[in-house]
This record gives structure tokens, sequence and C-alpha cells, in this order.
């Protein structure tokens, strides 16, 4: 028979699916924490942080995704000019179904850091997802956020929350 019992999904930029402890942590500004595992012992997604003085080049993937029900972890750029076509990826763990649910992990946190950008790729901090009985369930989207130092400029997409610990916030646009 299928259970219906559920164990909540890790949190860290996002919450996890029946996270009920409202466990968002961190600097959405300067991410260094590690992912959080989700219940039944699963890895949150690790930290990364690059600075270079020159050029960043990703032409593939920089990938902090969490295991099975857990959290994203961070990835934390800082470099001169930011170039590339690949992707930043801090995705929470998918919902995982055992004796009973592990449900899906909150989404990371990304923080790119640049004087000059040619970058065409993406970010992305998406809560894992998964199915319960054919319902799709996700966990929420952790933060991505793309900072212009040149010009003090934020960029975001979607996804984005300022957070106490960051303040105070003075951007140009």
């Amino acid at each position: 028979g299928t259970s219906t019992l559920a164990q909540s999904g890790g949190s860290y930029g996002g919450d996890g699916k029946s996270n009920t402890d409202n466990l968002i942590y961190g600097s959405a500004v300067a991410p260094t924490d590690l992912g959080s595992g989700g219940t039944g012992n699963q890895n949150g997604g690790g930290a990364i942080q690059i600075v270079v003085s020159d050029t960043l080049t990703n032409n593939g993937i920089i990938s902090t995704n969490g295991n099975n029900n857990s959290s994203g972890g961070s990835i934390y750029v800082t470099t001169k000019n930011l170039a590339g076509s690949g992707l930043y990826k801090a995705k929470g763990g998918n919902l995982h179904r055992g004796s009973i649910y592990y449900m899906p992990g909150g989404g990371g946190r990304i923080s790119l850091n640049y004087q000059n950008s040619t970058f065409t790729g993406t970010a992305k901090a998406k809560g894992g997802c998964g199915s319960l009985g054919g319902t799709p369930t996700c966990g929420t989207d952790g933060t991505v956020g793309f900072f212009d130092t040149t010009n003090n400029n934020l960029l975001v997409n979607t996804s984005w929350q300022f957070r106490t610990t960051d303040s105070p916030f003075n951007f140009n646009e």
C-alpha cells in the first residue's frame, strides 16, 4: 500500500515542503552556508565560493544541488568579468518515496558579483519537486542575485528575499 506519512524537506534559501519550522537562514547577498539535509539523513548541497581577479568563464555547470529531499547549497562568486553561457545551480532535492514520503527540499542561494558581464547562461535555485499521490508538490525556490558592482545594481529574476542580516540595502536599480 501507499503510505501517507511524510517527512519534511530541508530548508536554506527556500522552505522545504512540509517544513513547519520556517528555517530559512543565511545571507542572500554573501551566501557561504551549507544546505540542510532533509529528514532521513540526506545530504544538503555544498558551498562553493569563487574569487577571480580577472575573468570567470562558466560554459559548463557549477552546482551545489541537494540530495533527495535536502536543500540546495550556496554559490558565491566575486569576479571582475563574468562570462560564459553555462549554468549555476543550487536546486533542492526532489521528493523521495521509500516506506514513507520524504518531501522535496528548498532551493539554495546564489550570489554573482561582477564589474562587467557578458554572461548569457542561467542561474537557478529552484525548490525540489515530486508527485505526492499524483499531485505535484515542490519546495520553495531559494535566492539568486546578480550584483553589478560597477553600477551598484541588483538584478533578480524571481524569488528574491531581502534578509535583515544583509541590511542596510542601497542599490541604484
